[in-house]
């Protein structure tokens, strides 16, 4: 990443920045500067790539006792077992880094059978290690990230709860002899799990997880599962904060681990339903000045806010690399791809005025709507008030031009979408550019160009008014017919920052 500087009305690159200090000039290797009336921090050298991480693996599937937490290791908060932030990683570009992201373990279904392990989860050179299975009657608790439960016992005796693994998680809790015999919880990544109650009154619950804001919201993860509940007069384990799954009776099926929290499974009395564990996660948090790529087989998503995106993997294994974002002025607020018809989407912009200059929005849209076309409808700050929009518009099909203008809508008739009665999976695509959403002296003009495949081939150039104002806040986009955005359906929102 180069900096520009302007010399002789001409910008050129610098690799080296200079500041004179004290009457001396000195090198500088980064610093900041205010840019539209903020402070940046700027790198001689460009910006280094740091990578902050959330790793955490698949948790152990249940006996008729808890399956133990994934391991969980971060570079952004409290790590597993107790330990402090691990180190962020320095990355290179154009480098492949591999990713895994663990998958829960599977539940015994046999009460002399421990339940299996939890994959490992991995990021470049971070190993998050399975949690452990829920241990089998009479058994120990297999050890793993998070050890699993130790298994109920009938006769006199004892029996353990499987290790954690080092800076990654707790150890799972034992089993005593009881009127039924209670088994321990599995172990969590914040927590060690419960000892079963030496009183036959229940079944030890799972260890609590740990909560990390890498994504900029709090959410606890890698909670151990509870072990069953032991008979009349006794209660079942619970799950450990964070997706530890709840133990039960025999005639119950226990709860899986959450899914992507790598919780441990919980145990149901007489080992035929036991939970499966909870699939782990992998978070990836670095500076906006860098993008990802990443290969085939890993299911993801991005976010960018505060100078950051954070990419989330959720299932699968591959590669991701780096590189320098190749047109950094354009920056991804947020993506909403629909697998399911939803009624409206919108998008929350509080606290992005001092960020970005203008927006552009990027649009992939069909609705249910019985015809072949569809309005989308876009208002500001869900204001829907038909005094406050204009719009016009120019098209064509190829073979019939022509325009046509409105106000009288609720909204910006900023583009139209392909309706059911079109063509079947064809979509309209479009791109809106909203010219200074968050300034508090000008109204707010959008411009877009969208079109068609197909027989209707329609080209669409619309500009719109909002005769407002105010801050953009919000964007909330519906159909002009009051159908539904069908699955396949994808709005993403750029911020510019020039």
């Amino acid at each position: 990443m180069s900096a520009h500087v302007r010399l002789s009305g001409s910008w050129s690159n610098v690799s080296d920045i200079y500041a004179r200090v004290g009457g001396s000039w000195k090198e500088v290797a980064e610093g900041y500067v205010k840019l539209s009336g903020a402070w940046k921090q700027f790198f001689s050298a460009g910006t280094p790539l740091t990578v902050n991480y959330l790793v955490i693996a698949g948790g152990g599937g249940a006996s008729e006792v808890g399956g133990g937490a994934g391991g969980y290791r971060t570079s952004a908060g409290t790590s597993g077992g107790g330990a402090s932030a691990e180190s962020a990683l320095t990355l290179a570009v154009a480098t492949n880094y591999t990713v895994t992201v663990g998958g829960g373990g599977s539940a015994s279904t046999n009460q002399s059978i421990a339940g299996t392990n939890g994959s490992n989860s991995i990021f470049s050179t971070i190993t998050a290690t399975g949690g452990g299975g829920g241990g089998p009657r009479s058994g120990s608790g297999s050890s793993g990230g998070s050890g699993g439960g130790g298994g109920r016992i009938f006769v006199s005796g004892s029996t353990s709860g499987g290790a954690g693994t080092a800076n990654q998680g707790y150890a799972g809790g034992g089993g005593v002899t009881a009127n039924n015999g209670s088994g321990g919880g599995g172990g969590g990544a914040g927590a060690v799990g419960q000892t079963g109650n030496a009183d036959g009154t229940g079944g030890g619950n799972g260890g609590n997880g740990v909560a990390s804001s890498i994504t900029g919201t709090s959410v606890t993860r890698g909670g151990g599962g509870g072990a069953c509940y032991t008979g009349a007069s006794g209660t079942s384990g619970l799950g450990g904060s964070g997706g530890g799954g709840r133990g039960e009776d025999v005639s119950i099926a226990a709860t899986p681990g959450t899914v992507n929290t790598g919780g441990g499974g919980g145990g149901t009395a007489g080992g035929s339903s036991n939970g499966a564990g909870g699939s782990g996660v992998v978070i990836l948090k670095y500076p906006d000045f860098y993008a990802i790529s990443v290969s085939a087989g890993l299911t993801h998503s991005t976010v960018t806010s505060g100078g950051f995106r954070v990419t989330t993997f959720t299932a699968g294994t591959g590669t991701v690399s780096f590189s320098e974002a190749v047109d950094s002025d354009y920056v991804l607020i947020g993506t909403t791809y629909l697998t399911s018809s939803q009624a409206s989407v919108t998008f929350d912009l509080t606290g992005l005025s001092g960020t970005y200059k203008h927006l552009q929005l990027r649009v992939v849209a069909r609705t249910n709507r019985a015809d072949v076309g569809d309005d989308i409808i876009l208002r500001f700050n869900n204001d829907s008030t038909v005094a406050n929009y204009r719009y016009h518009a120019l098209y064509g099909t190829g073979s019939v031009a022509g325009s046509e203008n409105s106000q009288t809508a609720s909204g910006a008739r900023f583009m139209q979408a392909t309706g059911n009665n079109f063509t079947a999976s064809a979509f309209n695509v479009g791109v809106c550019d909203i010219l200074d959403p968050f300034s508090t002296t000008n109204n707010k003009t959008i411009k877009t160009l969208s079109g068609v495949p197909g027989s209707y081939d329609r080209i669409w150039l619309a500009s719109n008014l909002w005769a407002s104002t105010a801050s953009v806040t919000s964007i909330t986009l519906v159909s002009g017919f009051s159908a539904s955005f069908v699955s396949g359906t994808r709005f993403s929102i750029y911020g510019i920052k020039g």
